[in-house]
């Protein structure tokens, strides 16, 4: 009797994984030049989602990888020196500026387009020197967690389960995480959640 087996791999699904490449990344870069060159050196495996990884470095460099959906190739968003650089679930690469998003309904919150209309509109009212308090405003601005989430353009009781935030001139992440649900804001679609205080990773 011949034994049933999957073949080791092949084709779409073999290469690194995005969790494989990130610890990748880590712990064998330390700017955005050499995250890129490690990237273009390997085979990423992108089988079930958009891929949108951003990447930064100290000295203020930022990029955004990702894979075009029609022909494969890897591709770098980079960030233009002075300026934000802001990744939803759209590619950049197709859709980098307002002026080149689709029309959208503005009701629609958690549309990608829109979230990135949001990031930007808080962002210009904020003032340098940048704090990570500003940062957890702008992950505040875009935050998951709807009423009809059909309506904000969501999946069925879809919640952003987890934030990050970082000052770039120190070697730790703050992580906070989603607890649950609290009560419907009166007068908007938005669910008030309940998330942990943000713990410091160092690394």
């Amino acid at each position: 009797m011949a034994a049933l087996r999957a073949p080791p791999g092949g084709g779409d699904v073999s290469g690194l994984v995005v969790t494989q490449l990130q610890q990748m990344l880590l712990a064998t870069c330390a700017t955005v030049e050499e995250a890129k060159k490690a990237i273009l050196k390997n085979r990423i495996m992108q089988t079930l989602m958009n891929l949108h990884i951003p990447i930064a470095d100290a000295t203020g460099a930022a990029t955004v990888f990702e894979i075009d959906q029609k022909t494969g190739a890897y591709v770098f968003a980079d960030r233009v020196a002075g300026e934000p650089l802001f990744s939803t679930n759209h590619p950049i690469h197709t859709y980098p500026t307002p002026d080149t998003f689709p029309d959208v309904d503005m009701t629609e919150e958690h549309n990608t387009f829109v979230r990135q209309i949001i990031l930007r509109e808080a962002y210009s009212k904020l003032k340098p020197p940048f704090t990570l308090d500003d940062a957890g405003n702008l992950i505040d601005a875009v935050h998951c967690s709807f009423v009809d989430s059909v309506k904000a353009c969501a999946q069925a009781g879809e919640r952003t389960l987890t934030n990050i935030k970082a000052d770039l001139s120190k070697p730790e992440i703050h992580v906070r995480w989603y607890l649950r649900d609290a009560a419907p804001v009166p007068g908007t679609n938005h669910m008030e959640d309940k998330m942990s205080d943000f713990y410091t990773f160092g690394f």
